[in-house]
Parts: C-alpha cells; sequence; structure tokens
C-alpha cells in the first residue's frame, strides 16, 4: 500500500536506476484498478522489456517507506517513437510523480540526474505540452530546458550537452481539415496507439467495443507509432483520426470518446463498463502524476 501522508520529503527518498529487476515496479505508479488498465500494464512491461534492449534508461524514487514515489525514463531518439527529427540525443518518454510527492522537488530531481545521466550524447529533449495537468511545458523551462519549437499544444523542448543541429518536431497537421466536418456513411476511424502507455491501451479496447455492433459502417484501424511515418507521430500519446482528419491527441474514456464523436457518428447505447477516473489518468491520458509540480 502506498503510503499518501505528506509527511515524506525529497530528503526522504531513495534513488535506484531503472533495470530489469524494477521493470515491474516502474510499472505500476500510474495504474488505476480499472481492469482495461490492469491489462494494458502487462503490454507496457513487456514494451519496457524490449526497450531495455534499445538502451532505455531511467530512475525510480522512494519514498521513506520503500513505496514509489516517483520515475522517469528515457530512450535514444533513433528508439523513440516520439515524432522528433534529429540525432545523437536521448528523449524523455515519461516522468510521474505521486500525488502526495508533488511540489517538494522530486520531479527536478529525477530531471536533474537525467541530465547528468543524458551526458554521454548531445542533448536531451522532451514534447511537452501547454496544459498543467500534461507534461507541462512550464516545469521543464522552469528548470532549464529551452524551447524549440510549438505545435498548437505540442512542444518541443531540450537540454544541450554540446553545440549541435538542434532537434525538430517532425509531425504536422493539416490545418485545413483538422476541424472539418466528417461526413458520409462510411467511417473510418484510425488510432496510433502504443505499448507503452496503459491509457493507450485502454482507448484502443474502448473504441473496438464501441464500435464492435457497427462494423458494417465504422472501420476501425489501429496503428503504432513506427507503422505510420515519421511527421504523423505524436509522443507517447493515442492519435484518433476519423476519415484522416485529427480529431484528438489525448487519451480518452469512453464518456469523452463519445463527447467528441457526438453527431459525427451513430454511436451504440453505453455498453463498455468504466468507471471514470477523474483524478487517476496520470499514464497516458491526464498525466496525474507528470504534472511533477516543483
Amino acid at each position: 500500500m502506498i503510503c499518501k501522508s505528506s509527511n515524506f520529503s525529497l530528503a526522504d527518498c531513495t534513488f535506484e536506476a531503472l533495470s530489469k529487476s524494477n521493470l515491474n515496479s516502474f510499472a505500476t505508479l500510474c495504474v488505476t484498478n480499472d481492469p482495461l488498465m490492469k491489462e494494458g500494464q502487462q503490454k507496457r512491461i513487456s514494451f519496457l522489456h524490449r526497450k531495455m534492449a534499445q538502451n532505455l534508461w531511467g530512475f525510480i524514487a522512494y519514498d521513506g517507506g520503500g513505496n514509489i514515489a516517483g520515475f522517469m525514463d528515457a530512450l535514444p531518439i533513433e528508439h523513440a517513437p516520439q515524432g522528433i527529427q534529429g540525432e545523437d540525443i536521448y528523449v524523455i518518454q515519461c516522468i510521474n510523480v505521486r500525488d502526495d510527492m508533488q511540489g517538494k522537488g522530486l520531479g527536478k530531481e529525477l530531471i536533474r540526474r537525467a541530465v547528468e545521466r543524458s551526458s554521454d550524447r548531445s542533448g536531451l529533449a522532451v514534447i511537452a505540452y501547454d496544459d498543467p495537468e500534461r507534461k507541462p511545458a512550464g516545469f521543464f523551462t522552469h528548470i532549464g530546458f529551452t524551447e524549440l519549437q510549438q505545435n498548437g499544444p505540442v512542444r518541443l523542448l531540450w537540454i544541450p550537452n554540446q553545440p549541435m543541429p538542434e532537434p525538430q518536431l517532425s509531425w504536422r497537421r493539416n490545418k485545413n481539415t483538422d476541424n472539418a466536418e466528417v461526413t458520409g456513411k462510411n467511417i473510418r476511424i484510425e488510432l496510433v496507439t502504443n505499448d507503452f502507455c496503459p491509457y493507450s491501451f485502454r482507448m484502443g479496447k474502448i473504441i473496438t467495443r464501441l464500435f464492435a455492433s457497427a462494423s458494417k459502417t465504422v472501420q476501425i484501424m489501429m496503428r503504432r507509432p513506427e507503422e505510420k511515418p515519421l511527421w504523423r507521430r505524436l509522443d507517447i500519446f493515442p492519435n484518433l483520426y476519423v476519415n484522416d482528419q485529427l480529431k484528438s491527441i489525448w487519451a480518452l474514456n469512453e464518456e469523452e470518446v463519445r463527447i467528441l464523436l457526438d453527431g459525427m457518428i451513430p454511436l451504440p447505447t453505453k455498453t463498455v463498463v468504466e468507471k471514470s477516473h477523474k483524478d487517476g489518468r496520470s499514464g497516458g491520458s491526464r498525466h496525474n502524476a507528470e504534472k511533477a509540480k516543483r
């Protein structure tokens, strides 16, 4: 059981490098009791084990009671799923700080260790957002990252270790169709998802179940980032397209999917049993712990 006491401080924390022996623990902090999340967690653990062979690294922080208080991890850019063009840098995949440990400097300490660990390459990059609940860009700029590019809510930031060409966002939107109305009897839903994030997996399951009875009019395609052109990848979040029009870059629960597609696609009556985790979507969706408050 995780102790939610606010008495723990950064000074009480101990840190451990990510390894095969602690990967299972590493994958638990942002998972809720939703059955779909538990299934997604297993996908995530398998993903992490595969990526260890591609130089995945990171740190886990434990509070004074030995419970996981936070973690971060990174990959070489050539193995990262994000839509970033560049070379010889590491890309932060996730940073997650437990609710009661936020605001105590733990996120900053995890990044400090990451910057130190990244010294064998030319820099450390991250895709962040202008949303305070989703890997907020303000947190990274506050601790020394430089913003390189912005595309809508998406921001690319980095800390260089030596002079080199700056990385760039390779993902772009078609501004003429992003918000266009979807019409016609035949609808194609494409979800670019991944195994890294349990929330991404959950969203794929929700959409598949939601439209299982409408297979004649709705075509559902599930893609992984590596199956899409580099310019169409965006962080670890799902990219939801309807008839090639980008509709969401966030992992959604069933209620949010229904709201988004209401009036666009005939929706069946509610059949997916899902509890709304308003304050617990820390993985690929709301990144509750990824707020990483200072």
